[in-house]
């Protein structure tokens, strides 16, 4: 439990690393490449393999294959990793329990959703009007690109369906709820959108209800690591581009050279780390007046195993609030979309 609650912690980066694209993953491959004409350079890749920190086994199945697992090391191998002496074996150690505490406080909402809906329908006839509103709403859901999910849209969706939208205020009002719980663990960001989609996720799988403690993480793997240097807001001001004044005098910009890189070597450093993963879920299939599920009466309990991918954010320097130690959130939660030939979902 200790690892848990010092991987899902209060405070956390709030997506301050960019996206990662392909030409990026190569270019830090080629740097690996470059890197391993050291013999140092190599021992540590290979205490890197040994000890189990890289997984070719299970980087080498995705799209990238090879250039997945020198981009690995050559994120690890970052300076900024060793100055703020970070220890990926802490990281690692504590993923899985951190997973499977997430898991398990958003399935337990989700039934608490599930649950609110059906008291509410109880003994009311569901028009077609209705029905068909929230057809339509699940449909716009799932065409959704999570990655790219507006509030907006997102908003209207959750009227569409009726989903009253407390759970920000729950978990305000009572930090160790569950609402409270897992605000701690996601960034705002993704809590809006956990938030917000409950009520559709209902309607794609309402007649499910989720076995309590049955989440279970078997096999977690790392798949990035990437430290990196996040200019504050005021800097960004400072450099915009002002109106031209003839009458200010000229100034020697290299004069301050020194000035600007001693300011700037203190610049926050944000890290961003994702892990592929596959949870395991029992469901007890509940009837509740629609359609029965394939080959599962009700009553009957269906066991689900998903492969995805986790993104976790945090401040390894320069936190903000004014932290010390590390305060890791999630991020996102995703589909293992670099994995295609990997039975996601059975």
């Amino acid at each position: 439990m200790q690892a848990t609650r010092r991987l899902l912690s209060q405070t956390g980066v709030t997506s301050q690393v960019p996206p990662r694209g392909t030409l990026d993953v190569l270019k830090s491959a080629g740097n690996a490449c470059l890197s391993l004409l050291s013999q140092q350079n190599r021992d540590s890749f290979l205490d890197s393999l040994n000890s189990g920190i890289i997984r070719p086994e299970v980087l080498g199945q995705s799209e990238m294959g090879m250039a997945k697992i020198l981009a690995l090391h050559n994120d690890l191998s970052s300076p900024l990793f060793s100055k703020y002496k970070f220890e990926v074996t802490e990281f690692t150690e504590g993923v899985k329990p951190a997973l499977c505490r997430f898991h398990e406080v958003q399935s337990l909402l989700q039934t608490k959703v599930g649950d609110e809906k059906k008291e509410g329908n109880k003994g009311d006839d569901i028009k077609d009007e209705q029905l068909e509103r929230e057809q339509k709403a699940l449909r716009d859901f799932l065409a959704m690109d999570i990655s790219n999910m507006e509030s907006g849209g997102m908003a209207s969706i959750a009227e569409a369906v009726g989903m009253r939208l407390n759970w920000t205020e729950e978990a305000k009002e009572d930090p160790e709820s569950l609402a409270g719980q897992l605000m701690s663990m996601l960034t705002d960001e993704y809590f809006k959108i956990v938030e917000l989609t409950a009520n559709a996720s209902f309607m794609r799988d309402g007649r499910f209800r989720y076995v309590d403690g049955s989440a279970e993480i078997n096999n977690v793997a790392l798949l990035s690591a990437r430290a990196l240097e996040i200019p504050n807001s005021t800097d960004d001001a400072e450099e915009t581009i002002s109106p031209i004044d003839e009458d200010r005098p000229m100034k020697d910009e290299s004069l301050d050279g020194p000035l600007k890189k001693s300011t700037q070597s203190d610049m926050p450093v944000g890290v961003q780390m994702e892990v592929l993963y596959d949870v395991k879920m029992t469901y007890e299939h509940t009837d509740v007046g629609g359609k029965e599920a394939e080959n599962v009466g009700d009553g009957e309990e269906l066991t689900r195993t998903s492969i995805l991918v986790a993104v976790f954010e945090a401040w390894l320097h320069g936190d903000p609030d004014g932290n010390d130690s590390l305060r890791w959130k999630l991020a996102v939660v995703r589909p293992a979309w670099e994995f295609p030939l990997i039975n996601q979902y059975s």
